[in-house]
């Protein structure tokens, strides 16, 4: 399981785990590809690239399933996030979020067929 360490930024201070093994929902995604401009399936670039913008969107995850924020701050937080120095020092992920040959942050099961609709 791979953890956000967030250092030297009140208030936030604090290592939040990042569930990999729990599929992010439609949100999360949502705030994943606001912030970076990733998606499920392009996702291992910015990781491979070390990208600050999706390390951001992590936090922001990482933080809500925790508690720390609410749903409504994601995209405020990202942004004061977004100010700080990348150094690795603010903000830190520990551990591998995703397998080198895995499908990244694995979407759940893909629908049977696909509704015609448009209602969830």
């Amino acid at each position: 399981m791979a953890r956000i360490q967030i250092q030297g930024i009140r208030p936030w201070d604090g290592e939040y785990d990042l569930d990999t093994d729990r599929a992010f929902n439609a949100r999360e995604w949502r705030w994943i590809k606001k912030v970076s401009g990733y998606m499920p399936l392009t996702v291992q670039d910015g990781f491979a690239g070390g990208d600050p913008d999706l390390y951001v969107a992590l936090a922001v995850v990482a933080m809500c399933r925790a508690g720390k924020i609410d749903r409504e701050q994601g995209l405020e937080v990202a942004e004061q996030l977004a100010e700080l120095p990348f150094d690795g020092a603010a903000i830190t992920l520990i551990g591998d979020p995703v397998e080198a040959d895995a499908v990244p942050l694995d979407l759940t099961s893909e629908p049977a067929e696909p509704s015609l609709s448009g209602s969830l």
